[in-house]
């Protein structure tokens, strides 16, 4: 019995090690999937054109659009049109089942139609889910929101769960909306968010700028940039400072299957980010000098230098209740806008205030001109008249004349008055009123100095034969 004891013992081992054997051969390696799934898009997704995504790799699940009838996308190869799918989850590593959820688009965004075979190549790998915004009228995906896993993959030859996006050769720049964020690239970028947490932006070439309430937010190769999400993948603050990323993150990133071939830039040294960070907020170019890198890899940069953000709006946690940008952007802010507002206001007002005084004064002041040449002249015409006629006749108009312009004198006082106080041009004004109204004086003199003679002859000695010469003596 005891012998038939020990012989079972031993073939109860022998089995169980065989059965670990078996399963940790079914076990496929972590490195071999990677490098599968590669090879399945290499060989696979070729065919994918403009605004088109590809099925790379097992295991993904893609919901259409409501109104879509007869969708398959569910193998490796398939190639769909965004526009007819709302959302994508791809799924992390599984080296069980050997999986891992690889994706390929290539979008249009913003470039232009009349260069058809320029695209963004948008890489989607790990545990990555991205849904179409609906609010937003733009070109197919060219804003969605995106959340992907956490954790580090065990294995070092397997890319930390994100989205990678690349602008063509040549298209100067594309912008996407990402969590309701503008983001500029020319260049390659790696995305990666989580929600209620922080959506990190990582540049391993050229550059990106974060656009933001008109504020720039420059991202260069060999920096990221974090902002925080909240449950909703919605932006609740600024991006926080650049600083540079530790290589061994960003070393496995599916580069090999990007249409241009790019070289990952080393983490930026603490001294050089020092400096460049500086030259940012400071409205200068980052590159060209030094060791800092060229010009012509940051063009998305250089061409919103004047509009990077002030040093004092990165890193800035929106208020949770308020909603609003705390006190250093917050007063940054009102205090631009207020100072600009107050200047537009005062010049517009001060040059209505001077217009419409100018108006108020010229235009009584041209009443009055008008009306005493009009009632001198029909005054001269009645003078012609015989003598007694024409001292009614006279006496009455100038009457009316004066009675109109007391009348119109009156409110002239009241508006000269805050005139002189408002403006000391407006004497300039009144100066060459009184060098018009000297004539009429000239005028009136050959009416009023008969009329006075005739109401005042005076004495015998001077005695004038009278108006016209119409008396023989001053008896008659």
């Amino acid at each position: 019995m005891m012998r038939v004891g020990k012989r079972s013992l031993l073939m109860t081992i022998v089995i169980f090690l065989l059965s670990v054997g078996i399963i940790v051969a079914q076990a496929e390696p972590c490195a071999d999937i990677v490098e599968r799934a590669f090879s399945a898009v290499d060989r696979s997704c070729q065919e994918t054109g403009r605004n088109e995504v590809c099925y790379g790799n097992i295991a993904l699940d893609a919901i259409p659009q409501a109104q879509v009838r007869d969708f398959n996308f569910s193998h490796t190869g398939d190639i769909e049109n965004v526009s007819r799918i709302q959302s994508l989850q791809l799924h992390g590593m599984d080296e069980a089942r050997g999986e891992w959820g690889l994706a390929l688009m290539r979008l249009q965004a913003t470039l232009p139609e009349s260069l058809p075979g320029q695209n963004a190549t948008i890489i989607l790998f790990g545990d990555v889910g991205i849904e179409r915004r609906v609010d937003m009228e733009q070109n197919p995906m060219q804003a969605f929101f995106l959340e992907t896993g956490l954790g580090h993959p065990r294995c070092s030859e397997v890319p930390q769960h994100g989205l990678i996006v690349q602008t063509p050769h040549g298209a100067g720049e594309v912008k996407l909306n990402i969590n309701g964020l503008d983001v500029v690239m020319g260049s390659t970028v790696l995305f990666q968010a989580q929600a209620g947490e922080a959506m990190q932006i990582t540049t391993i070439e050229g550059s990106a700028v974060i656009e933001m309430d008109g504020q720039q937010f420059p991202v260069l190769a060999g920096t990221q940039v974090s902002i925080p999400l909240d449950d909703n993948l919605n932006a609740i603050g600024t991006p926080s400072l650049p600083e540079s990323y530790a290589f061994d993150d960003v070393a496995a990133m599916p580069t090999s299957l990007l249409e241009r071939e790019i070289e990952i830039a080393p983490p930026m040294p603490s001294d050089r980010l020092e400096q460049t960070t500086d030259l940012l907020v400071n409205g200068l170019a980052p590159c060209g000098i030094d060791e800092l890198a060229a010009c012509d890899t940051m063009l998305p940069v250089l061409a919103r230098l004047t509009d990077v953000a002030n040093i004092a709006l990165w890193d800035v946690v929106y208020d949770p209740v308020a909603d609003v940008i705390p006190l250093a952007a917050n007063t940054l802010d009102t205090v631009e806008n207020t100072v600009e507002n107050t200047v537009e206001n005062t010049v517009d007002n001060t040059v209505d205030a001077v217009g419409n005084t100018v108006d108020t004064v010229v235009e009584p002041v041209g009443n009055i001109v008008e009306e005493p040449i009009e009632a001198i002249s029909s005054t001269v015409d009645t003078v012609t008249e015989p003598v007694g006629e024409a001292v009614d006749e006279v006496l009455d108009p100038i009457e009316d004349i004066t009675e109109p312009v007391d009348e119109i004198l009156d409110p002239i006082e009241d508006i000269t008055e805050p005139v002189d106080e408002i403006l000391d041009p407006i004497e300039d004004i009144t100066e060459p009123v009184g060098e018009i109204l000297e004539p009429i004086g000239d005028i009136t003199d050959p009416i009023t100095d008969p009329l006075d003679d005739l109401l005042n002859p005076g004495d015998e000695d001077d005695c004038d034969p009278g108006l016209l010469g119409l008396f023989d003596s001053c008896d008659d």
